[in-house]
Protein backbone atom coordinates (compact mmCIF):
# COMPACT_ATOMS: atom_id res chain seq x y z
CA UNK A 1 0.00 0.00 0.00
CA UNK A 2 2.62 2.24 0.97
CA UNK A 3 4.46 1.47 -2.59
CA UNK A 4 1.34 2.17 -4.30
CA UNK A 5 0.76 5.37 -2.47
CA UNK A 6 4.44 6.64 -3.38
CA UNK A 7 3.38 6.07 -6.85
CA UNK A 8 1.09 7.79 -7.65
CA UNK A 9 2.59 10.64 -5.68
CA UNK A 10 5.49 10.36 -7.94
CA UNK A 11 2.47 10.25 -10.93
CA UNK A 12 0.76 13.11 -9.76
CA UNK A 13 4.37 15.07 -9.06
CA UNK A 14 5.28 14.37 -12.65
CA UNK A 15 2.13 15.59 -14.21
CA UNK A 16 2.05 19.02 -11.93
CA UNK A 17 5.66 19.93 -13.44
CA UNK A 18 5.28 18.93 -17.26
CA UNK A 19 1.56 21.23 -16.38
CA UNK A 20 4.11 24.06 -14.97
CA UNK A 21 6.32 23.65 -17.92
CA UNK A 22 3.49 23.81 -20.75
CA UNK A 23 2.19 26.60 -18.97
CA UNK A 24 5.23 28.76 -19.22
CA UNK A 25 5.94 28.26 -22.60
CA UNK A 26 2.69 29.11 -23.71
CA UNK A 27 2.17 32.17 -21.05
CA UNK A 28 1.49 35.42 -23.07
CA UNK A 29 3.98 37.99 -22.77
CA UNK A 30 2.97 41.38 -22.69
CA UNK A 31 3.58 43.48 -25.85
CA UNK A 32 5.37 46.50 -25.17
CA UNK A 33 4.49 47.29 -29.23
CA UNK A 34 0.42 47.49 -28.55
CA UNK A 35 1.19 49.12 -25.30
CA UNK A 36 3.11 52.21 -26.63
CA UNK A 37 1.62 52.68 -29.67
CA UNK A 38 -2.09 51.30 -29.44
CA UNK A 39 -4.74 53.76 -30.75
CA UNK A 40 -1.90 56.15 -32.44
CA UNK A 41 -0.72 54.19 -35.56
CA UNK A 42 -1.88 56.96 -37.72
CA UNK A 43 1.32 58.56 -37.91
CA UNK A 44 2.74 54.81 -39.65
CA UNK A 45 -0.29 53.82 -41.20
CA UNK A 46 -0.55 57.63 -43.27
CA UNK A 47 3.17 56.43 -44.40
CA UNK A 48 1.70 53.01 -46.44
CA UNK A 49 -0.94 55.20 -47.87
CA UNK A 50 2.21 56.66 -50.24
CA UNK A 51 3.42 53.19 -50.24
CA UNK A 52 2.80 51.65 -53.51
CA UNK A 53 3.49 48.25 -52.05
CA UNK A 54 1.09 49.10 -49.14
CA UNK A 55 3.68 48.35 -46.42
CA UNK A 56 5.92 50.33 -43.79
CA UNK A 57 8.01 49.39 -40.85
CA UNK A 58 8.87 50.87 -37.79
CA UNK A 59 12.50 51.25 -38.98
CA UNK A 60 15.38 49.44 -41.02
CA UNK A 61 18.72 49.15 -41.20
CA UNK A 62 21.12 51.55 -43.23
CA UNK A 63 21.56 50.08 -46.66
CA UNK A 64 25.18 48.79 -47.03
CA UNK A 65 26.28 48.99 -50.85
CA UNK A 66 24.23 47.18 -52.75
CA UNK A 67 21.91 45.62 -50.11
CA UNK A 68 19.01 46.95 -48.44
CA UNK A 69 17.09 46.15 -45.70
CA UNK A 70 13.59 47.77 -46.18
CA UNK A 71 10.08 46.14 -45.24
CA UNK A 72 8.96 45.93 -48.85
CA UNK A 73 11.66 42.64 -49.11
CA UNK A 74 9.22 41.06 -47.15
CA UNK A 75 6.30 40.79 -49.97
CA UNK A 76 8.76 40.63 -52.94
CA UNK A 77 9.39 36.10 -52.49
CA UNK A 78 12.81 36.50 -52.66
CA UNK A 79 15.07 34.78 -50.43
CA UNK A 80 17.98 36.99 -51.20
CA UNK A 81 16.55 39.89 -49.34
CA UNK A 82 15.07 40.77 -45.91
CA UNK A 83 13.69 43.31 -43.41
CA UNK A 84 15.94 44.30 -40.81
CA UNK A 85 15.37 47.32 -38.45
CA UNK A 86 18.02 49.40 -36.73
CA UNK A 87 19.89 47.53 -33.81
CA UNK A 88 19.26 50.36 -31.17
CA UNK A 89 19.68 48.83 -27.39
CA UNK A 90 16.89 46.72 -28.42
CA UNK A 91 18.64 43.96 -30.86
CA UNK A 92 14.88 44.83 -32.95
CA UNK A 93 12.86 43.61 -30.30
CA UNK A 94 9.60 45.97 -29.99
CA UNK A 95 10.42 47.15 -34.04
CA UNK A 96 7.43 46.12 -36.37
CA UNK A 97 6.18 46.05 -39.53
CA UNK A 98 2.18 47.22 -41.07
CA UNK A 99 1.02 45.88 -44.27
CA UNK A 100 -2.40 46.59 -45.93
CA UNK A 101 -4.63 43.00 -46.28
CA UNK A 102 -7.90 42.21 -47.60
CA UNK A 103 -10.91 41.39 -45.55
CA UNK A 104 -11.19 37.42 -44.53
CA UNK A 105 -7.55 36.71 -44.35
CA UNK A 106 -6.72 33.42 -43.00
CA UNK A 107 -3.42 34.50 -41.79
CA UNK A 108 0.05 34.44 -42.80
CA UNK A 109 2.96 32.33 -43.64
CA UNK A 110 6.67 33.85 -42.23
CA UNK A 111 9.75 32.91 -42.78
CA UNK A 112 11.85 34.49 -40.04
CA UNK A 113 15.81 35.17 -39.85
CA UNK A 114 18.29 36.08 -43.17
CA UNK A 115 16.80 33.35 -44.68
CA UNK A 116 19.36 33.59 -48.05
CA UNK A 117 21.29 30.32 -46.93
CA UNK A 118 22.16 28.20 -44.07
CA UNK A 119 25.17 30.12 -42.46
CA UNK A 120 23.22 33.68 -42.52
CA UNK A 121 20.57 32.51 -40.73
CA UNK A 122 22.63 31.19 -37.63
CA UNK A 123 24.86 34.28 -37.81
CA UNK A 124 21.94 36.60 -37.10
CA UNK A 125 19.43 36.84 -34.65
CA UNK A 126 15.84 35.60 -35.93
CA UNK A 127 12.20 36.60 -33.75
CA UNK A 128 11.34 34.35 -31.32
CA UNK A 129 8.16 35.37 -30.25
CA UNK A 130 5.88 37.86 -32.45
CA UNK A 131 2.97 39.69 -31.67
CA UNK A 132 0.38 40.23 -34.43
CA UNK A 133 -2.56 42.24 -34.36
CA UNK A 134 -5.69 43.74 -36.85
CA UNK A 135 -6.40 47.30 -37.11
CA UNK A 136 -9.50 48.75 -38.70
CA UNK A 137 -9.05 51.95 -40.62
CA UNK A 138 -12.96 53.60 -39.82
CA UNK A 139 -15.30 54.99 -42.41
CA UNK A 140 -17.81 57.69 -42.38
CA UNK A 141 -19.99 55.63 -40.83
CA UNK A 142 -17.66 54.76 -37.46
CA UNK A 143 -19.94 54.94 -33.97
CA UNK A 144 -18.88 56.55 -31.21
CA UNK A 145 -18.68 52.98 -29.00
CA UNK A 146 -18.25 53.15 -25.21
CA UNK A 147 -16.02 50.20 -25.85
CA UNK A 148 -13.54 51.80 -28.38
CA UNK A 149 -10.57 51.67 -26.30
CA UNK A 150 -9.16 54.15 -29.04
CA UNK A 151 -11.68 56.45 -29.40
CA UNK A 152 -11.56 56.87 -25.19
CA UNK A 153 -7.93 57.77 -25.77
CA UNK A 154 -7.46 59.70 -29.00
CA UNK A 155 -10.86 60.77 -30.28
CA UNK A 156 -9.49 62.24 -33.54
CA UNK A 157 -7.55 58.63 -34.53
CA UNK A 158 -8.87 57.48 -37.36
CA UNK A 159 -7.80 53.98 -36.36
CA UNK A 160 -8.87 51.02 -33.89
CA UNK A 161 -7.77 47.84 -32.57
CA UNK A 162 -9.57 44.98 -33.23
CA UNK A 163 -7.36 42.31 -31.65
CA UNK A 164 -3.41 41.37 -31.00
CA UNK A 165 -2.05 38.00 -30.29
CA UNK A 166 1.15 36.34 -29.13
CA UNK A 167 2.90 33.90 -31.64
CA UNK A 168 5.92 31.57 -30.55
CA UNK A 169 7.68 30.94 -33.51
CA UNK A 170 10.27 28.23 -34.42
CA UNK A 171 13.88 28.48 -34.72
CA UNK A 172 13.51 26.93 -38.82
CA UNK A 173 14.94 28.25 -41.53
CA UNK A 174 11.58 27.15 -43.34
CA UNK A 175 7.80 28.78 -43.91
CA UNK A 176 5.77 29.06 -40.41
CA UNK A 177 2.01 29.40 -40.88
CA UNK A 178 -0.09 31.73 -38.35
CA UNK A 179 -3.72 30.92 -38.70
CA UNK A 180 -5.00 34.52 -37.61
CA UNK A 181 -9.19 32.90 -37.76
CA UNK A 182 -7.81 30.09 -35.38
CA UNK A 183 -10.46 29.47 -33.36
CA UNK A 184 -10.17 31.39 -29.75
CA UNK A 185 -8.08 34.32 -32.13
CA UNK A 186 -9.71 36.54 -34.48
CA UNK A 187 -13.09 35.94 -36.47
CA UNK A 188 -14.11 38.43 -39.53
CA UNK A 189 -18.05 38.34 -38.53
CA UNK A 190 -16.80 40.15 -35.64
CA UNK A 191 -14.69 42.85 -37.71
CA UNK A 192 -17.00 45.67 -37.64
CA UNK A 193 -16.89 45.72 -41.65
CA UNK A 194 -19.68 48.14 -42.25
CA UNK A 195 -18.04 50.47 -40.63
CA UNK A 196 -14.58 49.93 -41.86
CA UNK A 197 -12.44 51.59 -44.73
CA UNK A 198 -9.33 49.37 -44.71
CA UNK A 199 -7.62 46.61 -42.70
CA UNK A 200 -3.98 46.43 -41.77
CA UNK A 201 -2.21 43.48 -40.29
CA UNK A 202 0.65 45.20 -37.67
CA UNK A 203 3.34 42.14 -36.60
CA UNK A 204 5.84 43.02 -33.93
CA UNK A 205 9.06 41.50 -32.80
CA UNK A 206 8.71 40.62 -28.99
CA UNK A 207 11.49 38.34 -28.31
CA UNK A 208 14.59 36.52 -30.34
CA UNK A 209 16.96 33.91 -31.09
CA UNK A 210 19.98 35.50 -30.57
CA UNK A 211 22.85 35.25 -33.89
CA UNK A 212 25.79 33.23 -33.13
CA UNK A 213 27.88 36.43 -34.28
CA UNK A 214 25.66 39.35 -35.78
CA UNK A 215 23.86 41.74 -33.65
CA UNK A 216 21.08 42.51 -36.11
CA UNK A 217 17.08 40.52 -36.58
CA UNK A 218 15.77 39.80 -39.32
CA UNK A 219 12.90 39.03 -41.59
CA UNK A 220 12.73 37.39 -44.99
CA UNK A 221 9.59 36.85 -45.75
CA UNK A 222 5.61 37.36 -44.72
CA UNK A 223 3.06 36.31 -47.36
CA UNK A 224 -0.49 36.76 -46.77
CA UNK A 225 -2.75 33.95 -46.86
CA UNK A 226 -6.51 34.93 -48.07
Amino acid sequence: MVKYIQFISFILLLVIVLLGIRCKKEKIVHSEIITKYACNFDIFINKIKTSPNSIMSSSKLKNEGMFNYKSENLIDQNLNTCWCPQRKSSNGVNEFIIMKIPFGTKGFKIIIGNAKNRKLYELNNRPKVISWGIILEKNMKYPKLQNDICNFKNKKTKYTNLIYYIEHLKDTFKSQYINITQKGKFNWKNSMKEYAKNYYLLIGIERIYKGSKYNDTCITEVEIIK
